[in-house]
């Protein structure tokens, strides 16, 4: 949608439509370009902002089962958080690379939370615990 007017846009500010999309999370916004995964399908997205044309639709591998989690962005890379299956990373690129898989092999919880950044750390939230991800 183009910003600014009043009243009902939906019309005359439509700048493109795109039939893919998540039902729960929100797409992320990086150098002229949306990122989003489905949320069922184990499918990731890469849209040019300005025309909606497709730069990427591809699968992730292993197939993460259901995404709930918002895309997040940090250090050019995109991380799309699984509920059962670890958080994926992928290269914030017009460009599809897979460059990561993390599995915590020992947590059994469901991850539903977005992610988010401090100080230079992950903190990823599970419906049992809270994980402080970094150097050391």
């Amino acid at each position: 949608m183009r910003a600014g007017g009043t009243g009902d846009v939906s019309q005359t500010h439509r700048l493109w439509t795109i039939k893919r999309g998540s039902n729960v999370s929100s797409p992320v916004y990086h150098d002229g370009h949306f990122y989003w995964a489905s949320d069922s399908r184990g499918v990731v997205y890469c849209v040019d902002a300005k025309s909606g044309k497709i730069k990427y639709e591809e699968r992730l591998d292993p197939d993460p089962g259901l995404i709930y989690a918002s895309a997040f962005l940090a250090g050019g890379k995109i991380y799309y958080v699984s509920r059962n299956q670890g958080t994926y990373v992928v290269d914030a690129k017009p460009d599809f690379k897979q460059v990561a898989h993390n599995f915590l092999a020992a947590d059994a919880s469901v991850f539903n939370g977005s992610p988010a950044a401090l100080d230079g750390k992950l903190l990823l939230r599970s419906d049992r615990y809270l994980y402080c991800v970094g150097a050391k």
